[in-house]
């Protein structure tokens, strides 16, 4: 079962982000853009986990929030993974004063490590982001001007108390997510 623990944007920055990517949208269709409904930010993607694991996942997603109390988060800049140049996903920057949400994301992967719960432990350093869309071709010309013009651009804050486990089923549509558990801070 592909899983993700992953958390919501408040609705007005989700708004914001979707009235932005809905300017993108209009340039480049080349784009798979991510639906607003469908947005969130990941804290860890698992991949692969058998569905008999999945109480044990849950566990220790708790664990790694205990003390944690709810923050806020800023959604701010524009760019894309590995660069715009040749950019493989167009994602919003996320802010985290506090640093809690790196705590959360080392937690899990420490709360993994010799469990057998997930094949790879993710070893590159978190970047929290709200993937926009996917490139599958080089992007328009005219889409990497408007994001560099933009890339500063603040969203506003958004306030997390809980964080979900889903579960990801890939479709020709897109991706679905089912909701297999709440985590609360």
């Amino acid at each position: 079962m592909r899983t993700f623990l992953a958390f919501d944007i408040e609705g007005d920055v989700k708004s914001r982000v979707a009235e932005i990517t809905a300017r993108f949208r209009a340039i480049d269709r080349g784009v798979r853009w991510v639906k607003s409904e469908n947005m969130h930010v990941t804290v860890y993607f698992f991949g692969g986990v058998d569905e008999n694991r999945i109480p044990d996942l849950v566990h220790i997603c708790r664990k790694a929030v205990e003390g944690i109390e709810p923050f806020a988060l800023t959604v701010q800049d524009i760019s894309a993974f590995p660069s715009l140049e040749r950019a493989r996903v167009i994602w919003y920057g996320i802010l985290n004063e506090g640093d809690q949400l790196l705590k959360v994301y080392e937690r899990v992967r420490e709360g993994l490590r010799g469990t057998g719960i997930v094949r790879d432990i993710e070893e590159r350093p978190y970047t929290p982001h709200l993937t926009a869309g996917r490139v599958r071709h080089r992007m328009e010309r005219r889409l990497v001007d408007e994001i560099r013009e933009l890339h500063d651009l603040s969203f506003g804050s958004s306030r997390v108390s809980e964080m979900t486990l889903f579960r990801s089923v890939l479709t020709p549509k897109g991706a679905e997510y089912e909701k297999l558990a709440l985590i609360s801070l």
